[in-house]
């Protein structure tokens, strides 16, 4: 799958959700957070392409493994966030 056709599946109104969610997560966030949630989890639902760990990391001067784990502890903080709207996600499907 691409990244657009995998978020197809979702169907529109679940992905109108997650939308919301992540600009609201965004929203919360500043500097290389804000812009992993925005280039890589935002973007993989709005846009065909997302930035690498690698060009986020140039922007900010730090390598790519170090985003990494910045985004790994910002999906997890997002996870905790999405239980709740996890039933309504069902509902949809």
């Amino acid at each position: 799958y691409t990244n657009r056709q995998f978020i197809n599946l979702f169907g529109e109104e679940s992905k109108k959700i997650l939308e919301d969610k992540l600009k609201t997560f965004m929203e919360m966030h500043a500097g290389v957070s804000r812009s992993i949630i925005e280039n890589r989890m935002y973007n993989l639902l709005t846009e065909d392409r997302i930035l690498t760990l690698d060009e986020i990391g140039k922007t900010f001067s730090m390598s790519k493994e170090y985003v990494r784990q910045i985004e790994e502890k910002l999906l997890e903080k997002f996870r905790k966030q999405l239980v709740p709207v996890s039933a309504e996600l069902r509902s949809l499907a």
